[in-house]
């Protein structure tokens, strides 16, 4: 090797191994990697269109050059896919940063004593620099001949375009790899959180009802007067509403996790309707809503787990109730679907109605309505939620159809037999 060509090997060495571009190199996940179509098509392009009958996507490591995809290259190297640098014009690219362009490589003073004239058969290179957004020679896009030739200016644009879409490839391949990590790092902490307050609400509910329990004890003591028990009332409905949504959070953790299973006893749609209705006349008293229910009878009964269905209607008309002005109604029905096997439940109130940007969200964990709306759709964030899991449970389906001012209508969908 002459001193001017064992020069520049040195000096390419170094900028070969600069860590930074390793780096960069090593994050698009493309070493060692198997061929792929879209890396493919440029090769073969530049083949055609150069006349050339090799052309390579050559990723430059510290040690070797990686081909990403190669045309018309012979065994072994492309069943290797890679030579070490002592085979390699590309380095000297990912060197210069600039295109090599070689006419005759035994005759050109920095690759005439390369081993990839004699073993590969180089004559004639022409590489161009793969270069990442953060600046960085990944390695050459290039065209090779096996006799000397003379490479036109219009070729060396060619295969500058064409090394530009390569390197758009590249920077997509690695924007979706950002994004994938990103998305396993959200459900990751996700599943932190879940797993959270699960053990949080599971440690909560044991001394909950414990407290319950002592409330009602203390209830029938004797002693006791009018506003004794008017505040015993209240902290026990404060504590039951806090071991309902404690519940409803473990029953959507366990629908998360594919565990929950709805019991199979026959349920009277009507009866299931009046027993909800009763468990939030009060509340629609105290609201001034009326209430109204409307259920052809007989309905024939569906197999299901009444005290859950049970709750996921007080839910829906808690919610109505809460989005109904004074003086307004919730009608509450119910409707045989012969034709699907189902009955379909409804509750309809006559508030403002849902916007359509939420109505896709309703059902969303921790999902609340946004400020402008004033008023949430769902308390803790969990109720509508909760529904959602109980329904689909039991193979079936929730919906909410909304326009604005017109009020809000919740359905859901029960299968007669499972």
């Amino acid at each position: 090797m002459s001193e001017a060509s064992a020069s520049d090997a040195a000096q390419a060495s170094g900028s070969v191994e600069d860590q930074l571009r390793l780096a960069v190199l090593k994050s698009t996940a493309l070493l060692d990697s198997g061929p792929e179509e879209s890396f493919d098509r440029f090769t073969r392009l530049a083949a055609k269109l150069l006349s050339a009958p090799v052309s390579l996507v050559s990723l430059v490591d510290s040690d070797r050059q990686y081909f990403k995809s190669h045309f018309g290259l012979q065994d072994p190297w492309a069943s290797r896919r890679e030579t070490p640098l002592s085979h390699s014009f590309c380095q000297y690219v990912v060197d210069r940063r600039e295109p090599l362009i070689v006419n005759d490589a035994r005759e050109h003073p920095l690759v005439c004593d390369n081993l990839a004239i004699p073993e590969l058969n180089v004559a004639a290179y022409l590489g161009v620099p793969l270069v990442s957004r953060e600046n960085q020679v990944l390695g050459s896009f290039c065209a090779i001949d096996s006799q000397p030739r003379v490479w036109t200016e219009e070729q060396v644009v060619l295969m500058q375009e064409l090394a530009a879409s390569v390197m758009t490839e590249v920077e997509l391949r690695r924007l979706a790899s950002r994004f994938a990590d990103n998305f396993h790092a959200l459900m990751a902490l996700g599943q932190e959180r879940d797993e959270m307050i699960q053990m949080l609400v599971h440690d909560l509910r044991n001394p909950l009802s414990s407290l319950l329990a002592g409330l009602d004890m203390l209830e029938m003591s004797e002693g006791l007067n009018e506003r004794h028990h008017k505040y015993l009332l209240r902290a026990r409905d404060g504590g039951q509403g806090l071991l309902t949504m404690i519940n409803e959070m473990l029953a959507v953790s366990r629908a998360d996790a594919g565990r929950l299973d709805p019991g199979h006893e026959p349920v009277e749609p009507a009866r299931l309707i009046r027993s909800a209705i009763d468990k939030v006349a009060e509340l629609a008293f105290a609201s001034g809503v009326r209430l109204d229910d409307q259920v052809p009878a007989p309905l024939s009964p569906v197999h299901a787990d009444g005290a859950r269905l049970e709750r996921v209607l007080v839910n829906l008309i808690s919610n109505a109730i809460d989005h109904t002005p004074r003086g307004g109604s919730v009608q509450v029905s119910a409707v045989d679907i012969s034709a699907d096997g189902v009955v379909e439940f409804s509750v309809q109130d006559t508030g403002s109605g849902i916007p359509p940007a939420e109505q896709s969200r309703v059902f969303e964990k921790f999902h609340q309505a946004g400020e402008a709306d004033q008023r949430r759709l769902d308390r803790s964030g969990l109720g509508l939620p909760f529904c959602k899991a109980v329904v689909e449970s039991h193979g079936g389906c929730i919906r909410v159809d909304s326009e604005r001012g017109e009020g809000a209508r919740f359905l859901f969908a029960i299968p007669y037999g499972r």
